[in-house]
């Protein structure tokens, strides 16, 4: 048998199976869960939430209670609002309000909140209120909650009954757990004041082959 026919016997013989892949592709449907795109890997995000905390007055008195000042210095800790944190303090003015009585307490909240490194800033009286009460809002930043599928929410299935993970979600929700000022997430410190001398003299003892050896610890002591 010639080449001729050898070839166009093998070509009856696979026509059959060829024209049955053909029709298995056509009719495989794609559908989104096959084709849809990676997830976009979670970052941890920063808001910032405004906190209030109010403190009273005695009637017709500029005076501090000693409850009203250890309730106002207990919500700076329990919110950990620290040094260099910029608060707001906002009094009430209902009509024929003291002028001279309003400003004596909001310079006593005042002391009370820059003896702690807080900086203060005065707002206009706002109409209306308690006119014995003044409100100290504290403008704090916090990362947003994240919703982690089979971390801190539930799992959900695609067309194709395969679990929708987010990949990387549950260690972006560890960072933000971590961090002790969530505003480092939008922009990092500056760094200290560098030590030029010490830091050029550990690069001559690195050349001259004067390196101290490392530290050594044992964890099964």
């Amino acid at each position: 048998m010639n080449r001729s026919a050898l070839a166009l016997l093998a070509a009856l013989i696979l026509s059959p199976a060829l024209q049955g892949c053909e029709a298995e592709q056509q009719d495989r449907l794609i559908t989104v869960a096959t084709w849809k795109q990676a997830t976009p890997a979670v970052e941890p995000r920063v808001q910032t939430v405004a906190l209030t905390h109010p403190v009273s007055f005695p009637p017709r008195s500029a005076a501090l209670p000693g409850a009203e000042k250890a309730s106002l210095l207990d919500f700076l800790n329990r919110q950990s609002i620290t040094s260099g944190t910029r608060v707001t303090v906002k009094p009430n003015a209902p009509e024929g309000t003291d002028a001279g009585l309003l400003a004596d307490r909001m310079g006593e909240v005042r002391r009370v909140l820059a003896a702690r490194g807080l900086i203060v800033d005065l707002a206009p009286p706002m109409q209306g209120g308690n006119a014995d009460q003044v409100a100290v809002v504290a403008m704090k930043a916090q990362v947003a909650p994240i919703a982690c599928p089979g971390y801190n929410a539930p799992i959900q299935l695609d067309h194709e009954m395969r679990p929708i993970l987010n990949p990387g979600c549950a260690n972006a929700i560890d960072l933000g757990l971590m961090l002790e000022n969530p505003n480092d997430l939008n922009q990092g410190r500056a760094l200290p004041p560098a030590d030029a001398e010490g830091q050029s003299l550990s690069i001559q003892r690195y050349r001259a082959g004067q390196t101290y050896a490392p530290v050594t610890q044992s964890t099964t002591d």
